[in-house]
């Protein structure tokens, strides 16, 4: 194995075990910091690496990658100033930086991948892996489920899904993973094994049962969109995939009536199912305060983190619940870093689309089968995950980030087109590409110099605000960068202020 492949194989198994098992992990800090600073050097890993290899000329300056690097250049100006030029937080640039890298590990990798010789040995790698980690979880779920039954508890909310702060941050999970399951019946060095069928629809079934038992309406929703739109795309093309998904809800809901309802009904004479919840009232005061502060200074932001720290400006607000976050990462973004950044990043997925609908037209003219699954598969895992960021964190959970990275990188992959106007440059048109990737890998390592020192410093301040937050303004944990992610505060809410 080659050294990109060796290398995406340690960050797929890392992510995963730290992603579902960090419970099981003698990790020196709490799970969640653990992910969350795994992610941070894996995004300034995958940002660096890809530089370095066009200052040295491995990584061929594409036009489609001239284009993505300028946009990437823009998008880290408007966190950087947003971090830097405001006083909302002293740590905001932990998330600024953050936000950059994850843009950009993506794209960069998404173009380091497309031109190398190992692109479906990677996918290979990451369809073993994944469906490997999410059946161990799978398998030890039901364990849980036997423990919780034998202790006669017929809510099984609190148990399932475990290994999550939040039973939403695994839901972001699955909403990223279940699109991808049935990929791996449909190609892959397994997919004619009964043995990994088997496995494979068994992890489904148990994943979408979760997904019952837990009322995860961003996912159940975030996937339908998904779905419905690969068939809008694809046609007859993407029906092998559908039908493969299909038996894995069909499973789920097979598994929530015996599991769920039945064996607690006939060994306790009781069952508790929790509801769908259709009520958003929490919700809407966290959205109009979003959108209210999103026009503060526009197209500008409030600042980095100004979300924890601003003078609430709607009476809603003030009566409600708080979190970490408003449940849409889009009003976040526009809220703290302004609707320009908004701008931006669909500028970026436009970029993606036009290139999307070229790939998707070239394979399907080409009735390249197994290109096409790749590409059907990807597309509804980003569009669900898409979608279910506009009502949850799912850019802002450390697990969902991680998983989302590789999916990413792998649809950046996919998406890249071979066009004949790519010719091998003349040497000085080289020397200037080598050149201008050298001083983005410069000025990228005194970012991620500056990062990491923030990032550290924050964790600090962090654990040293945990005694007195919950002694004097505690409202719950409110997990955003940390688990104790309310922190800063409004300066009313800080040590000293009391």
């Amino acid at each position: 194995m080659k050294a990109l492949s060796v290398s995406f194989s340690f960050g797929c198994v890392t992510s995963f075990v730290l992603v579902l098992f960090s419970d099981f992990l003698p990790l020196p800090i709490d799970g969640y910091s653990a992910k969350r600073v795994f992610l941070v050097f894996t995004l300034a890993s995958a940002v660096a690496v890809p530089l370095a290899s066009m200052a040295i000329g491995r990584l061929r300056s594409k036009k489609w990658l001239v284009a993505d690097l300028s946009l990437l250049v823009l998008i880290w100006v408007v966190l950087l100033y947003h971090s830097l030029a405001s006083n909302t937080s002293a740590f905001g640039f932990s998330e600024a930086a953050m936000y950059g890298a994850f843009f950009s590990s993506f794209v960069l990798m998404g173009h380091v991948l497309s031109q190398s010789s190992q692109h479906e040995q990677v996918w290979s790698i990451f369809l073993t892996v994944c469906l490997g980690a999410c059946f161990l979880y799978a398998m030890m779920t039901l364990t849980v489920y036997g423990f919780a039954i034998s202790d006669r508890q017929t809510n099984l909310v609190p148990f399932i899904p475990w290994g999550f702060v939040s039973m939403r941050y695994w839901s972001h999970v699955a909403t990223w993973m279940l699109p991808l399951f049935p990929l791996a019946l449909l190609i892959g060095p397994f997919k004619s094994s009964a043995l990994w069928k088997v496995m494979v629809l068994l992890t489904m079934a148990i994943w979408w049962w979760v997904i019952f038992l837990s009322s995860a309406r961003g996912s159940t929703i975030g996937i339908a969109v998904g779905l419905g739109l690969v068939l809008l795309l694809f046609g007859r093309s993407s029906l092998g995939w559908a039908k493969e998904i299909i038996k894995g809800f069909a499973g789920g809901v097979i598994l929530w009536v015996l599991l769920s309802v039945a064996v607690p009904e006939l060994l306790f004479g009781e069952t508790q199912v929790r509801g769908l919840k259709t009520d958003n009232s929490d919700r809407i005061p966290q959205i109009l305060e979003a959108w209210a502060m999103s026009l503060q200074h526009f197209p500008l932001g409030m600042g980095a983190q100004s979300w924890l720290t601003h003078d609430i400006l709607t009476s809603q607000y003030d009566l409600t619940k708080k979190f970490g976050h408003p449940h849409n990462m889009y009003l976040m973004w526009a809220a703290e870093y302004g609707w320009l950044l908004v701008a931006l990043v669909l500028v970026l997925v436009a970029f993606a689309a036009v290139r999307f609908f070229v790939k998707r037209r070239q394979l399907l003219n080409n009735e390249d089968s197994v290109s096409v699954s790749r590409l059907v598969a990807i597309t509804a895992s980003v569009s669900a995950a898409l979608f279910h960021a506009g009502v949850s964190a799912v850019f802002m959970a450390p697990a969902s980030m991680l998983v989302g990275l590789l999916v990413l990188t792998l649809f950046w992959c996919e998406i890249q087109l071979n066009s004949p106007n790519d010719a091998v440059p003349a040497d000085n048109a080289n020397r200037k590409r080598s050149l201008a990737g050298g001083l983005l890998l410069a000025g990228f390592v005194v970012i991620a110099y500056h990062w990491f020192g923030n990032v550290s410093d924050y964790h600090k301040a962090m654990r040293e605000d945990v005694q007195f937050y919950e002694e004097n303004a505690f409202k719950g944990h409110l997990p955003r960068f940390w688990f104790h992610g309310y922190f800063p505060r409004n300066s009313t809410e800080m040590p000293g202020t009391r």
